[in-house]
C-alpha cells in the first residue's frame, strides 16, 4: 500500500461517516516504512503457500488423487478438476451440455484463455519434473493438462494475496507493519489455503468471500460519502464475481445490510440518504445484471440449466418442509446437523485463540478508540453471521464455507490490536494462530480438501 493509499484511508479510519460521524479521532495510521519492507506481507504469504506443497495429503474419498513429485511435493486432483480439464479440451460442451461448472463461466473462460499462454512454461517444466512424478493412478490426465492446472494455481495464489490486501484496506493497516505481516501469515495459513491453493477449483474463493462480504457491508455503510462511480464499479465487479463463484451472491445482502445500518445510525440525515438511494438501487441492479444475462443466455440459447442447487436439495429444503407441513421438525434437524458440522470442522485454535486474544486486548488496551461509528467491527460481525446463515439455509454443510469465517476473527484481532494501541499483543496472537495452523497442516490433510 503506497503512502497515498494510507492517506486515502485515513479519513475513513478517523471518521467513517464524514463530517457527521462520531467526531472523535481514531488513532493515527502508522507511517509506511521503507519500500522493500512493504513487500514482506506478500513474501510471507507466498512462503506459507509454498509450504503447503510439502504437507501430507491423504485422500478422503475415491474422488481425490494425490500426485507426488520428488517424493516430497504433493498436489491434489479431484473429480471436479478432471471434469474441468475435459471441458477445456472440448469447450463447446461447456455451453451446450449441463455440467457442474455451468454457473461459473468467468472461472472456466479464464482457464481457456490462460492455459495456452502458459504452455510455453508448462511443457518444459513438466519435462523436468514429470520424470519424478508418481501417483496411485494414471498421470496422463494431469500431465496432458498441466498448463491448465498451472493457470489455476497462479489464480489461487492471486486470490490469497488479494484477500490479504483487501483485509488490510478494510482494517486500515499499513502493509509493512508487523501487525499486517502477522495477519498475512494467519490468513495465508488457514485450512482453506492449505486445502485448496494447489487445487484447480473454485473452493479457494471461500477464503475471499467473507472478507469481500465485510467490505461490501462497509461499502453500504459509507454509500452516502462514496462517489456514484466507485459505487457502480464495486457493485458491478461484485456482480461479475457471481459468474466466478455463486457464493458471491451474499455480497448484495451484505451491501443492503450496510445501507440499513447506516440509515439507523443517521436517521436525522434523511436528505443525504434519499440522494444516495437512487445510486444504491442502480448499483444493486448492476450487481444482478450479469447473472441474469448469463442465465437467460444459457437457458434460451443453449437450453440447459445453470445451477444445480435444486438437484442437490440446497436451499429448497425449507420450502419443501413448509409445503409438507414439516417446517419445525426440519428446522430442528437441520439446525442440529449444522451445529454438529461446526463442531466437527473447526479446530480449537481457529476459535479459542482469536477470542482469547480479543478478550486480552479489550482488558489491557485503551478502549477509548472503540466507537459505535466504526464501520469495521460491525462489518466483520455481519459478514460472519451472513456467511454462516447462508450455509445454514443452504442445507449442505461443507467445511470450506464454515471455516472461512476464521479469517474474520483474525481480522477482528488485528482491528482491536490497532484500535486499543496494543499491536504487539495482536502480533503475538496472530503469530500463534499461524504457527498452530502450520503444525495442524503438517500433521494431517485439510478438512476443506474436498
Amino acid at each position: 500500500m503506497a503512502a497515498s493509499d494510507t492517506q486515502a484511508l485515513a479519513p475513513h479510519a478517523a471518521d467513517p461517516h464524514g463530517p457527521s460521524g462520531a467526531g472523535k479521532p481514531a488513532a493515527r495510521l502508522p507511517a509506511e516504512p521503507d519500500q522493500p519492507r512493504r513487500r514482506w506481507w506478500a513474501i510471507v504469504a507466498l512462503a506459507c503457500m509454498a509450504f503447503f506443497l510439502f504437507t501430507p495429503k491423504t485422500p478422503s474419498s475415491d474422488c481425490i488423487q494425490i500426485i507426488t513429485v520428488f517424493h516430497a511435493v504433493q498436489v491434489p486432483l479431484n473429480c471436479d478438476s478432471r471434469l474441468l480439464a475435459k471441458l477445456y479440451r472440448d469447450a463447446e460442451k461447456y455451453f451446450t451440455e449441463f455440467n457442474n461448472w455451468k454457473g461459473r463461466p468467468i472461472f472456466f473462460l479464464y482457464g481457456v484463455a490462460a492455459a495456452p499462454v502458459l504452455q510455453a512454461v508448462a511443457v518444459p517444466l513438466w519435462a523436468v519434473i514429470g520424470n519424478f512424478a508418481q501417483s496411485d493412478r494414471k498421470l496422463s490426465h494431469y500431465s496432458k493438462y498441466f498448463s491448465l492446472h498451472l493457470a489455476y494455481y497462479l489464480l489461487n495464489i492471486g486470490v490469497v494475496l488479494f484477500s490479504v490486501w483487501l483485509a488490510f484496506n478494510l482494517l486500515g493497516l499499513a502493509s509493512a507493519t508487523p501487525l499486517a505481516i502477522a495477519l498475512s501469515a494467519a490468513i495465508a495459513t488457514t485450512d482453506l489455503a492449505a486445502g485448496t491453493v494447489w487445487l484447480a477449483h473454485t473452493n479457494i474463493f471461500n477464503l475471499l468471500a467473507p472478507i469481500a462480504c465485510a467490505w461490501f457491508v462497509r461499502l453500504g455503510m459509507q454509500a452516502r460519502i462514496t462517489s456514484a462511480g466507485a459505487l457502480y464499479a464495486w457493485m458491478g465487479g461484485g456482480g461479475l464475481m457471481l459468474l466466478v463463484y455463486p457464493l458471491f451472491v451474499i455480497l448484495l445482502p451484505a451491501f443492503i445490510a450496510g445501507l440499513a445500518l447506516d440509515g439507523l445510525m443517521h436517521r436525522g440525515q434523511i436528505g443525504a440518504l434519499v440522494r444516495k438511494a437512487g445510486h444504491a438501487a442502480a448499483a444493486a441492479i448492476l450487481f444482478v445484471l450479469p447473472v441474469i444475462l448469463w442465465s437467460v443466455t444459457v437457458r434460451y440459447i443453449f437450453s440447459t440449466p445453470v445451477y444445480m442447487t435444486a438437484q442437490y436439495g440446497q436451499f429448497v429444503w425449507l420450502a419443501d418442509a413448509y409445503h409438507n407441513a414439516n417446517l419445525w421438525p426440519a428446522l430442528s434437524a437441520n439446525w442440529s446437523a449444522f451445529i454438529a458440522s461446526l463442531y466437527l470442522h473447526f479446530s480449537w485454535f481457529e476459535i479459542l485463540l482469536p477470542l482469547a486474544g480479543c478478550a486480552g486486548l479489550l482488558v489491557t488496551g485503551d478502549r477509548s478508540q472503540l466507537r459505535l461509528a466504526d464501520p469495521v467491527i460491525p462489518a466483520l460481525a455481519i459478514a460472519a453471521i451472513g456467511i454462516l446463515g447462508f450455509n445454514f439455509l443452504q442445507g449442505y454443510y461443507a467445511a470450506r464455507l464454515q471455516v472461512s469465517v476464521a479469517s474474520l476473527l483474525y481480522m477482528l484481532v488485528a482491528r482491536l490490536a490497532f484500535c486499543t494501541g496494543r499491536p504487539r499483543i495482536g502480533v503475538g496472537v496472530l503469530a500463534a494462530i499461524a504457527l498452530a495452523q502450520f503444525v495442524d497442516a503438517s500433521l494431517h490433510y485439510a478438512v476443506t480438501a474436498e
